[in-house]
Order: structure tokens, then sequence, then C-alpha cells
């Protein structure tokens, strides 16, 4: 089969158009499942929970037993959480299964972004159809670094922001998506100056871009419902 080149989201939705499956497995191509029992715990989990429609997989860097700090997307803390099963807001696209069903439903990633938040977009439509996303420590993948093809640190967390203002203007109900927007720009930027050490010029620079194409035909509104949103908040917690 012959892909053209295209970003990771449109990636994934040209390969899920081929699926035949109730279930679409996604991993990288640079990771493994650890042990040969996985497929069937991810199987057996979609059976018992009819509305679960992400599961995502716990991912461990390289051969050691650390959690990929990459790939741990959610607000809880690793060391206290990666070993416990939770319903979350979002979920890692290093490793996870979709329900085919549920994903077809929201219409797939949204394939604007190309790397970067598409799995926090498809997650904010999922809970607005009141479908359910889960992290599980029981599937669990080694993700092998390759840098090759990889964007340095600064730039990826440029590519985040800026998906990051779409997402939430495309997602959030007026006027929380300007609320979202500004405490988003504002987090990462803690984070980039006082974690990372990095200067916000780079990171600055992709928020005018983002505006831009808030403002053209780019970005279409779908905001999801307020009872969605507060149970976005409260998966948070």
């Amino acid at each position: 089969m012959n892909c053209p080149p295209m970003g990771v989201a449109a990636s994934r939705n040209f390969a899920a158009r081929f699926a035949s499956g109730d279930l679409l497995c996604v991993i990288d191509n640079d990771a493994c499942f650890v042990g040969s029992s996985c497929i069937e715990r991810m199987v057996r989990r979609f059976e018992s929970s009819p509305r679960l429609s992400v599961l995502s997989f716990r991912v461990l860097r390289g051969d050691t037993q650390e959690v990929d700090p990459f790939s741990w997307v959610f607000r809880r803390n690793a060391d206290e959480w990666s070993d416990r099963t939770f319903r979350t807001f979002t979920f890692a696209g290093a490793g996870c299964c979709l329900r085919t069903s549920a994903f077809r439903e929201v219409g797939g990633f949204w394939e604007q972004l190309k790397y970067s938040r598409e799995e926090e977009d498809l997650a904010f439509a999922l809970i607005d159809r009141d479908w359910q996303l889960e992290y599980s420590p029981e599937i669990v993948i080694r993700h092998y670094f390759d840098p090759r093809g990889r964007s340095s640190i600064l730039e990826r967390r440029r590519i985040e922001l800026r998906n990051g203002i779409l997402v939430f203007w495309r997602r959030f109900p007026w006027p929380f998506a300007v609320l979202g927007i500004f405490a988003r720009i504002s987090s990462m930027s803690v984070k980039a100056v006082f974690r990372e050490g990095n200067s916000l010029s780079m990171l600055w620079s992709s928020v005018p871009q983002a505006f831009q194409d808030c403002k053209s035909l780019i970005v279409r509104r779908l905001p999801i419902r307020l009872s969605s949103l507060f149970k976005y908040a409260l998966l948070h917690l």
C-alpha cells in the first residue's frame, strides 16, 4: 500500500479507513508490546465496558521500567498513578487502542493539526458523545525513542502551544475558549522557563500564527456542551 506523505493525524485516519475490525490498535513505529497477552487483555477490557472508546497504554522508556515522560500526558503524578487504572480526559498516541465505531462516529483525528494535540481534540469529541477514555497499566509497550526526524524540545513545545490554542478555540464554548487559551499560554510559558530553562521567544512565536488560523476558515468551531466541559475538568482530578 502506498501512503502519500502526510502528518501523524492524517496517516492514522488513512490507515483506519482500511481497518475492518472492531478495535484500532495504534503504537509508534519505534515501540513494541511487552508480553504476548497484551492484545488479549485489551480485547477483554473493551468487551467488559461497552462505552469505553479509548484505552491508553503504559509506555515505558526503552528497556527500563521508567514511564516515558513524553507519553505521560495526564495531570496525575506518574510515580503514584502509572500502575493504576483510571478514567482520563486524553490519551497517549504512542500507544493506545480505539473502538472503531466511536472513532468513526466523531470523524477520526483532526488532520489540520498534523502532529501534536490530535489526541486531545479527539478526546473532546468522544467525551461530548458520552464515550469513556481510560488509562490501563496492564497493557504495556516499550518506546525506543528514535531521534531521527524528531524535532527539538523547544520546537515540540512551539507546535504543542500552536495546536493547543487551535484545539481550545475549536472545542471550548465561548467564553471558556478565551480563558482556556490564556491559561494554556501562561502555563506553558512558566514550564518553558522554570522547568526546561528555555527562552520564551520561540515558544511565543507560534501564538500569532495560531490566532491567525483561528480567524481563518482553517478552524471551524465545534464547541462541546457545557456539561461535557465540566466532565472534562473533573477528569483532571
